[in-house]
């Protein structure tokens, strides 16, 4: 199902609080708008809100998590890499084995993509 393309304002929950208050000051009765189910609307706005909140503050704290051990486990990787390559600095064939684990350089065009990448670099 696709959502509507509607742009809704971010606290368009205060402002249907707003109206509601704004209904009931005035004892307004509305034909064909059913002010109970608006106020349901309300509160289940907000309760989907913090919902939604909350998985986006999980989601963000996983993601740092995730990109620190991953920075972490690259660390050890690259460590490995040069050690090998130190350690075999006249094998030749492990020279050429360990080749296959350098970066591969970008192509110009998706340099221009990604200027964030550091084409330079290569283990």
């Amino acid at each position: 199902m696709k959502a509507a393309n509607r742009s809704v304002p971010k606290r368009f929950d205060d402002q249907l609080e707003a109206l509601l208050t704004y209904i009931g000051q005035k004892g307004w009765t509305l034909i064909g708008i059913d002010v109970k189910e608006l106020t349901t609307d309300l509160a289940n706005q907000r309760a989907e809100r913090q919902a939604k909140l909350d998985l986006d503050r999980q989601l963000a704290s996983a993601s740092e998590a995730f990109l620190r051990s991953q920075a972490a486990r690259y660390a050890r990787y690259m460590q490995t890499l040069e050690v090998l390559r130190a350690a075999h600095r006249n094998d030749p064939e492990v020279q050429k084995a360990l080749e296959q684990f350098k970066r591969e350089a970008k192509k110009p065009s998706t340099l221009a993509a990604d200027p964030t990448e550091d084409e330079t670099a290569t283990p």
